[in-house]
């Protein structure tokens, strides 16, 4: 009710944007293709070396205020709750940074997954069933991961969780040796966004861990063809 603009941003106080001065780009974006909501990758984890662990995930940031989306009471993260199929993109041409020790980010992530535990037994929600399988993914309980990422798949209404859950579910297949249940990953993904390199790179490096060489080769010339220019990664609604 305190919006008076007409397209809103939130941040936490110990994040920092990355490419601010291309915000004002987004927003142009966001009318001239009549969007609702544009996520932003998310480095909540960055690393200050290469040993060290790194974790990205994609938020949505910028919410068109007469779309009438709202915030929704789920545990440990913010989320905003889509109206429908909302009319939605991912940018890469802006960037959110969350500063935070290695120290501080293992004690809020045990935290965070005793949090979305009890949340869990509460009430069966998507979100939460995302961040508990990432959570686990992390903790590498690979089990316990696709179970409730494979949740997401089944009850998400909309797209954004439900592609990051299939990418979430490719990579826990591939760690655990279920190549074929990882490419059935992949896939989900590229019938989301078939123009992006990611899933292709996802799909070469299953083909070359079955010595499926030919097929490797395919699927990296396809990743190596595909350009994400300045600009959305995907596009859906």
């Amino acid at each position: 009710k305190q919006v008076k603009t007409d397209y809103w941003m939130w941040i936490d106080l110990d994040d920092e944007i990355g490419g601010v001065e291309n915000i004002r780009k987004v927003v142009d974006i966001m009318v001239e293709n009549n969007l609702n909501e544009v996520w932003f990758e998310y480095d909540y984890h960055p690393q200050t070396k290469m040993s060290d662990y790194k974790a990205i995930q994609w938020r949505e940031r910028i919410i068109r205020t007469s779309s009438k989306q709202k915030w929704s009471n789920y545990a440990v993260h913010e989320n905003i709750d889509a109206a429908g199929n909302t009319k939605e993109e991912f940018q890469t041409i802006v960037k959110v940074v969350h500063h935070k020790t290695t120290e501080q980010g293992q004690l809020a992530h045990e935290r965070n997954r005793r949090i979305l535990e009890k949340d869990w037994k509460r009430a069966h929600t998507v979100p939460t069933a995302y961040y508990l399988g990432a959570t686990y993914k992390h903790d590498g309980n690979y089990a316990g991961a696709i179970e409730k990422l494979m949740y997401v798949t089944k009850h998400d209404k909309g797209v954004g969780l439900r592609f990051l859950a299939w990418q979430n579910l490719f990579e826990c297949y591939f760690r655990t040796h279920k190549y074929i249940e990882a490419l059935s990953a992949t896939d989900k993904c590229i019938a989301h966004d078939p123009t992006h390199p990611a899933s292709w790179y996802n799909k070469f490096a299953v083909y070359r861990a079955m010595n499926y060489y030919q097929s490797a080769m395919q699927a990296a010339e396809i990743a190596l063809s595909k350009r994400v220019e300045e600009g959305s990664a995907i596009l859906v609604g």
